[in-house]
């Protein structure tokens, strides 16, 4: 029995085929041998056999993009589908598209890569058919795929992984960012440069360049909250100059929103004090040194407040309500660098907990879906067995009709099973009804005949058990009926 299966891979960008007006190169790593990630392993003369490599040839590319939960972004899908129940029957739906094609000419080969073979091929996306999957490869030109695959033979092993012994390709899908390859290391690559209808012209890439050269030039560091420029400044060059007024103009906003608290008592005498300095900012929050007097005491702590700022009027408004109190801690370059060396590791792990998170619900989601699509199954099953039965029932009262059509017995039967029906209900088995139709036409055939005389009885005697005659023989007075011998 043919099994289908879809194994992901990824593609990416190269300089070796340059696109044209009408196609978009790209190469595939389809697959490698023995075991990959989805618990299936493919040695490597079944992918070298004469009829998988043939079975590449002129398969389709496909595709189907829509929105990304949660925003107006768009990026491929998966294997989108829809199930239509037509006629009694279960229709399944692929969403997918052509949008490309490996062509029979596709400089098929095998590379070395971290100790497997690949597969890999080149094929070609139509510019004219992707619409909006173009600029998307634009933003990101290395996306996952999905090969699709029917598998002739196989085996499952004792640890239970799928040994393909015989396979053919179908087709490969184009997926989204957020689907998980099965096959570490099989990718795709969009080859070449897209032409000048792209999204950014090579003349933005230039400028770009440009500005790094210029930025790298320059260095500058911010001490005590103010702005020095460290490198020499080009003649007419104001770049730093705006960078500092900018600057300036928003620390400056910051220290007229951080008003003092003073508390006075009745006597209008100064009870309480707080006062704020900036120390530093960034886009989302400014961050104080708050200095807390009473006539007795004294408390500097250190934290930060959110706040918003408005560069028409360069005011700024501080949340007063948000105040979050921050530790201050002096350290030498190596903890410094192994302090954000463990951050940037475990917002890594973070983000990976994340993606996990996302691929557990879309897992489950899927389960879900799958679970559905059983009960449908088995609800439609269960339907039809009872449609079959139904109709065997039918047919079968249907023919003893004509018998025993008058019959009061067969028409309570036939009541029965003509109200089970309406409510989806079995009243009596196919066996036991038809067990049941044949007893009532015997018991039709099988009159009693009323005319017939009945047997006599026979005729009882009596024997006296209270006689006193002690001579009357060895019967008694029976004797007398018994015929004596001469």
């Amino acid at each position: 029995m043919k099994q289908y299966l879809s194994i992901p891979v990824q593609y990416k960008t190269s300089t070796q085929l340059q696109e044209d007006d009408l196609k978009i190169p790209v190469e595939i790593l389809v697959m490698h041998d023995k075991t990959n990630l989805n618990k299936s392993n493919f040695e490597f003369e079944v992918i070298d056999a004469d009829v998988t490599k043939e079975s590449i040839k002129n398969i389709p590319i496909l595709g189907y993009i829509k929105k990304i939960d949660g925003s107006d972004a768009k990026d491929f899908s998966g294997h989108e589908m829809e199930i239509v129940f037509k006629d009694g029957e279960i229709e399944v739906i692929y969403l997918e598209r052509p949008i490309g094609v490996v062509p029979e000419t596709n400089q098929y080969e095998y590379v070395e890569k971290n100790g497997k073979k690949y597969v890999k091929v080149i094929g070609y996306l139509w510019k004219d058919y992707i619409n909006q999957g173009y600029e998307i490869l634009q933003e990101n030109p290395n996306k996952s795929v999905s090969m699709e695959i029917v598998v002739d033979a196989y085996e499952v092993r004792e640890d239970g992984i799928i040994d393909i012994k015989a396979y053919r390709y179908t087709g490969i899908t184009i997926l989204g960012d957020n689907i998980l390859p099965g096959m570490e290391g099989a990718s795709m690559r969009v080859l070449g440069k897209f032409d000048n209808n792209q999204k950014f012209s090579q003349e933005f890439y230039k400028r770009v360049e440009q500005l790094n050269k210029e930025l790298n030039s320059q260095s500058s560091s911010l001490e005590g909250g103010e702005a020095q420029t460290m490198g020499k400044k080009k003649e007419g060059d104001n770049m730093d100059m705006g960078f500092s007024v900018t600057y300036n103009q928003r620390r400056e906003a910051l220290r007229n929103a951080l008003d003092p608290v003073i508390v006075r008592d009745g006597e209008d005498k100064i009870i309480e004090e707080t006062y704020y300095w900036v120390s530093d900012f960034d886009d989302e929050f400014v961050y104080v040194e708050k200095n807390y007097w009473t006539a007795n005491d004294h408390e500097c702590t250190y934290g930060r407040f959110k706040y918003s700022f408005d560069e028409a009027t360069i005011t700024a408004t501080v949340d007063m309500s948000s105040w979050e109190k921050m530790i201050k801690v002096w350290l030498t370059e190596a903890e410094n660098q192994k302090i954000q060396e463990d951050r940037s590791k475990f917002e890594s792990t973070f983000e990976e907990n994340e993606q996990l998170k996302t691929k557990l619900a879309e897992f489950e989601s899927a389960i879900n879906e799958k679970d559905v699509l059983i009960s449908q199954l088995t609800e439609y099953k269960n339907k039809n067995e009872f449609e079959i039965v139904k109709f065997d029932i039918e047919s079968l009262v249907e023919e003893f009709e004509p018998i025993l059509a008058e019959n009061e017995e067969f028409k309570a039967l036939k009541n029965n099973i003509s109200q089970s029906f309406e409510k989806g209900e079995l009243f009596i088995e196919l066996d036991a009804l038809e067990k049941e139709l044949y007893a009532i036409e015997g018991k039709m055939k099988h009159k009693p005949n009323t005319n017939k005389q009945k047997k006599q009885n026979f005729s009882r005697v009596s024997i006296d058990t209270n006689t006193s005659n002690t001579n009357d023989g060895l019967y008694g007075s029976a004797e007398k009926y018994i015929k004596k011998e001469k």
